[in-house]
């Protein structure tokens, strides 16, 4: 297996995680679980998938998925904290759409941008009305992303 889609499969399973959590609190002990593949999934396309670190907007996920992980596994937590994470997540969604060739042939790809983007605006905006819809799409965006692989 590729570590292109190694990569691919763990930020999938990220995504699922995150997703089913929201919907299912009851398994907030395993919270550790997301922030381990957050980590797993930044080493990885920063590291092992270096033609995909090569474009601005997976560094800036990379980036983004470290501080998720990091930020739940040792408690790093400071007051432009979530303004730093919601630049990082709305500047990786918006980079990967313009940027990645191809991404037009792999729904859960657009997905996952659009996942990044709309949390990215939850740091900016309220969106509470819309608060479900990032769960679903980070559900649907992972689900396509593992059979795509």
């Amino acid at each position: 297996m590729s570590s292109v889609r190694l990569t691919f499969i763990v930020i999938s399973l990220f995504l699922l995680f995150t997703g089913v959590l929201y919907f299912f609190p009851v398994l907030e002990s395993f919270h550790f679980v997301i922030y381990i593949l957050a980590v797993f999934s930044g080493v990885m396309i920063i590291f092992d998938t270096p033609k995909v670190s090569n474009f601005v907007g997976w560094v800036l996920a990379a980036i983004f998925l470290l501080f998720t992980g990091l930020r739940g596994l040792i408690d790093i937590d400071f007051t432009e904290m979530r303004m730093i994470m919601a630049t990082l997540s709305l500047g990786a969604g918006l980079a990967l759409l313009i940027t990645w060739p191809g991404f037009h042939k792999r729904i859960g790809f657009i997905l996952f941008c659009l996942w990044l983007i709309l949390t990215g605006l939850t740091g900016f905006i309220s969106m509470e009305d819309y608060s479900i819809a990032i769960p679903i799409i980070g559900i649907l965006s992972g689900l396509l992303m593992i059979i795509h692989v």
